[in-house]
């Protein structure tokens, strides 16, 4: 089946949309039901700045002027994190200066300081941005 080349096109692509996702139990609303964080999956373009700022050039031990490309993972997938949520806005001061951090990265790590539930916002966060499918299964997906 054919598809119409147009369908390529910038003004037919669809926009990413925001995902809700309740991070943690410590953050609940009136009733006492956890609060929704609002996300957003990020560009190609911008996983790629974060990944090269988490990516320095180490020294092979024992070969003399040979390096190798090493990515700390772990700010990687925090700096992914924070670039991908939209709500709470983690780049305001106010919310930054009463956990005494000064970075969004920093922020998340103490908003966020339930290894199992940072290990899953992590995994939301790698399925909205699509680390979680194999070539095949969005093929079948775009069929649908």
């Amino acid at each position: 089946m054919a598809t119409d080349f147009s369908a390529f096109l910038k003004e037919h692509k669809k926009e990413q949309v925001e995902e809700e996702y309740a991070v943690s139990k410590a953050f609940v609303d009136e009733n006492g039901d956890p609060v929704k964080w609002r996300f957003r999956a990020i560009t190609t373009e911008k996983f790629n700045k974060i990944k090269e700022s988490c990516t320095k050039m180490k020294q092979i031990p024992g070969k003399r002027g040979q390096y190798r490309q090493e990515t700390d993972i772990d700010l990687l997938n925090n700096k992914m994190i924070a670039a991908c949520t939209v709500y709470p806005d983690l780049l305001n001061t106010k919310l930054q200066d009463s956990y005494g951090v000064s970075t969004p990265e920093e922020l998340l790590y103490s908003m966020v300081d339930n290894p199992g539930e940072y290990s899953d916002l992590l995994a939301f966060v790698n399925d909205l941005c699509g680390f979680d499918m194999s070539l095949e299964d969005k093929a079948e997906e775009a069929k649908n």
